[in-house]
């Protein structure tokens, strides 16, 4: 619980923090171009504009982020709980061996067995 309490309140305070930086920078804009002081609004843009693009694309790239970092976590384990390691593939393969084997046996049998049934009849 304390834990999601914690990202709520890191959310929140990256919220609260964009907004401080985005509204004054929307609002200098707006002042810019209501008195038309187009020079000053180039130079005021080209120097926050990258600051103000920073802010944004942290605060609205990380979620993403997050969420294809969980996807990966989520995959990964359930690649892992599929993989045995060598030496019980191992294992695997010699048990199979042997069933094949005693398969084989009675198939052999049951040739012998039909070819015996066969003469029977013949005669």
């Amino acid at each position: 619980m304390a834990e999601k309490l914690n990202v709520c309140s890191t959310e929140w305070f990256q919220f609260i923090v964009s907004l401080v930086i985005i509204v004054p920078f929307i609002a200098y804009i707006g002042i810019f171009h209501w008195f038309q002081m187009t020079q000053e609004a180039k130079d005021v843009l080209a120097m926050l504009g990258a600051f103000v693009g920073t802010i944004v694309g942290f605060y609205f790239g990380q979620r993403p982020v997050q969420n294809l970092t969980q996807q990966v976590a989520t995959a990964t384990n359930k690649n892992q709980s599929f993989t045995v390691s060598s030496f019980e593939a191992e294992e695997i393969i010699e048990s199979d061996k042997v069933t094949i084997e005693e398969l084989r046996g009675q198939i052999k049998s049951l040739k012998q067995t039909i070819e015996s049934l066969n003469n029977d009849n013949e005669e």
